[in-house]
């Protein structure tokens, strides 16, 4: 994202900030998805390779998401509203920001192995 520097539009305006916002709303929304499908993939995996017997009582996946879904409801009600507040205006950094997301490393570590 630094490196596209300061861009400006056909009338000489500055778009760097644009470039930015679209830039990170891509990265952020791109990276929520992977950890999203990361986080199905594991579930489905422990529960794949375990009898159910041996699992975390949080890794019970229906149970925990009905739990929290629950707790939610009875806090808020029909008044949670989710807004995306962020604009994206920059077509020229929404695809760097997907690509940038795409080659993020999302692990640092080893696996862990009992």
């Amino acid at each position: 994202m630094l490196r596209e520097g300061t861009e400006r539009d056909a009338y000489g305006r500055s778009r760097t900030r644009a470039f930015r916002q679209s830039f990170l709303v891509a990265y952020a929304l791109r990276i929520g998805e992977r950890l999203s499908q990361a986080t199905v993939h594991a579930e489905q995996e422990a529960v794949a390779t375990s009898s159910g017997q041996d699992l975390l009582p949080v890794l019970n996946v229906p149970l925990t998401h009905q739990a929290v879904d629950d707790a939610v409801d009875e806090m808020f009600g029909n008044g949670l509203v989710y807004d995306r507040a962020a604009r994206v205006s920059d077509e020229e950094g929404w695809y760097p920001g997907l690509a940038a997301a795409d080659m993020a490393a999302l692990h640092g570590r080893e696996q862990v192995t009992a």
